[in-house]
C-alpha cells in the first residue's frame, strides 16, 4: 500500500469503491487521513468494508469537515453534482482524481520516477510488456492504471518506477503531476492542444509512435510544449527510423546515439498476437528508463502475453485461446488479427455490429454472441456465419467445436468488443480464464458433448 495524504487536515471522501476506489480510500487512512467511502453498488461497499474502509452515506452526514473529494473515475467530473460533489463545488474544496492523488504521493518521495503511457485500449497492454522488461532488469517497478490500482503497491521510494497507462481525460484532471517519461501510441485519443500542455510536465524522454496517422502533428505539439529534439525517441513497428527505436523481422533495432547496435530479438509466445509497435514502444521505454538490452531481450523472449490484451491462454490439440477482452470495439479486435490460421470470434451481446473493420479479415470464420442479441445477429450474419448462445461457456465450447473441426492450426479469439470501464476489463479476462478452465476440466473428465 502507498500511504498519502490529501490534504493536512480535515476528511476525504473517496466516491466510488471499485479496486481503484477501495485502494484510495486505504492509502489515505495508511497516511493518518480520516477518509469515508461510498458506492451505489451494495457489492463494492461490502468489498470495501471488509477491507477496512469506513462506508458513509453521503446524504446521511454533515460533511462541514470535508477537505478532500476524491473520486475513482475521471468520467464523473462530467456528471451531475450532487451530495459531497456539489459541496465540493461550493466550498472549492479539491476534487482529486486518481492519478492527482497519486502525484501528490508521488512528489513526497525523493528519488520516486514515474512515466505516463497513453495509446487507449494499447495502454495497458504496454505497460505489462515495459513492466516484465523493467522487472527482468532488476528494477524496482510498479504498474497502474486500466484497471490496476496505482496504490496497490508497496511504498513508493528513490528509485523505484511507476508505469501508469493513463488517459488524456485523466491527465487533464491531474494537472499537477510530473513524470520522467512518456509513451505515446497511436491508439491516444487527445488533441494537439492537450498534448502541448502534457509535454511540459515530463522531465526526461518523450517516445512516440511514429505508425500513428498524426504521429507528425504530434511531433510538432511536443515541440511547442518544450520537448526538444534530445529528448524525443521516434518508434515504429513497420519501417527504420535514423534516431529512434523500431521492430522489424522480429528484431529490435535501438538506433540511438551512443546504443548499442546489436539487434535484440523481439520474439516469443507471448508477442505472437501483439502490435509490432506495440512491442517497440515498451521496450524503449524500457531501455530509456535504465533497462539493459540484454535482459530486456529476455525479457521479452519469456512474455507470457499481456491479460487481456491478446494474450494466448492456452493450447487445446491445434486451438490457440486468445484473450483480447480488453478490446473496446470491432476495429480494435480485429485488428489484432495476423496469420494465416483461421478464426473463431467469441464477442459480447451489444456489440456494434456497424463499427466494423473497412478491411474484414480474410482469416476469419465466424462469430459466436455469448448471449442474445438479435440485432447483432441479424447485421454480423449478413457477411458471416453468426451464432447466439446462452452463455460465455457455452459459447466458449461452441467456438473450440468449430476450431477443431478445421482440421489444422486454428484460434478462438475471445474479445466482447463492447464499451467498458478500465476495472470491467480486467473482470473480463478473468471471466474468460474460469470459463476456459470449468471447459478443460470437462474436456479432461471425458465429456465431449
Amino acid at each position: 500500500m502507498i500511504p498519502v495524504r490529501a490534504s493536512a487536515e480535515g476528511r476525504a471522501a473517496v466516491l466510488g469503491l471499485g479496486a481503484r476506489g477501495r485502494a484510495m480510500a486505504r492509502a489515505l487512512a495508511a497516511g493518518g487521513m480520516a477518509a469515508s467511502g461510498w458506492d451505489d453498488d451494495v457489492k463494492a461497499r461490502n468489498a470495501a468494508a471488509r477491507a477496512g474502509v469506513v462506508i458513509e452515506d453521503p446524504t446521511s452526514r454533515d460533511w462541514g469537515d470535508l477537505s478532500a473529494l476524491v473520486i475513482d473515475d475521471v468520467s464523473r467530473l462530467a456528471g451531475p453534482e450532487t451530495g459531497p460533489a456539489a459541496l465540493a463545488h461550493v466550498t472549492g474544496t479539491p476534487v482529486l482524481t486518481e492519478l492527482a492523488l497519486f502525484g501528490r504521493a508521488l512528489g513526497g518521495v525523493k528519488g520516486a520516477r514515474a512515466a505516463l503511457i497513453l495509446g487507449g485500449d494499447d495502454a495497458g497492454a504496454a505497460a505489462e510488456l515495459a513492466e516484465a522488461c523493467l522487472s527482468r532488469c532488476g528494477l524496482d517497478v510498479r504498474r497502474g492504471g486500466a484497471g490496476i490500482a496505482l496504490f496497490d503497491a508497496p511504498p513508493l521510494r528513490a528509485g523505484s518506477i511507476t508505469l501508469i497507462a493513463a488517459s488524456a481525460a485523466e491527465c487533464a484532471a491531474a494537472p499537477d503531476i510530473t513524470v520522467d517519461a512518456m509513451l505515446l501510441l497511436a491508439g491516444a485519443p487527445i488533441g494537439a492542444s492537450d498534448l502541448e500542455a502534457l509535454a511540459a510536465r515530463v522531465s526526461g524522454p518523450v517516445l512516440v509512435d511514429m505508425d500513428a496517422p498524426e504521429a507528425s502533428a504530434r511531433l510538432a505539439a511536443l515541440r511547442r510544449g518544450g520537448v526538444d529534439r534530445a529528448r524525443l525517441i521516434a518508434c515504429s513497428g513497420r519501417m527504420a527510423l535514423g534516431d529512434g527505436v523500431y521492430v522489424l523481422g522480429g528484431r529490435l533495432h535501438d538506433a540511438r546515439p551512443g546504443a548499442p547496435r546489436r539487434p535484440l530479438r523481439a520474439t516469443g509466445p507471448g508477442l505472437l498476437t501483439s502490435p509490432a509497435a506495440r512491442i517497440a514502444g515498451a521496450a524503449a521505454l524500457a531501455l530509456a528508463l535504465g533497462g539493459q538490452p540484454d535482459m530486456v531481450e529476455a525479457a521479452l523472449a519469456a512474455f507470457p502475453g499481456a491479460a487481456g490484451w491478446g494474450r494466448p491462454l492456452a493450447r487445446l490439440g491445434p486451438v490457440e485461446v486468445i484473450d483480447r477482452a480488453g478490446a473496446q470495439c470491432p476495429q480494435a479486435a480485429l485488428a489484432a488479427l495476423s496469420g494465416a490460421a483461421p478464426v473463431w470470434w467469441v464477442a459480447a451481446p451489444g456489440v456494434d455490429a456497424g463499427a466494423l473493420p473497412e478491411v474484414w479479415p480474410e482469416t476469419l470464420r465466424g462469430v459466436i454472441l455469448c448471449g442474445r442479441d438479435a440485432r447483432a445477429a441479424r447485421r454480423l450474419g449478413a457477411r458471416i456465419p453468426c451464432r447466439q448462445t446462452d452463455s460465455l461457456d457455452d459459447a466458449l465450447a461452441r467456438g473450440l467445436h468449430a476450431a477443431a473441426l478445421c482440421g489444422g492450426p486454428a484460434r478462438l479469439l475471445y474479445a466482447p468488443s463492447t464499451l467498458c470501464g478500465p476495472e470491467e476489463r480486467l473482470a473480463r479476462s478473468q471471466t474468460f480464464k474460469d470459463a476456459l478452465e470449468r471447459l478443460t476440466g470437462r474436456i479432461r473428465r471425458g465429456d465431449a458433448a
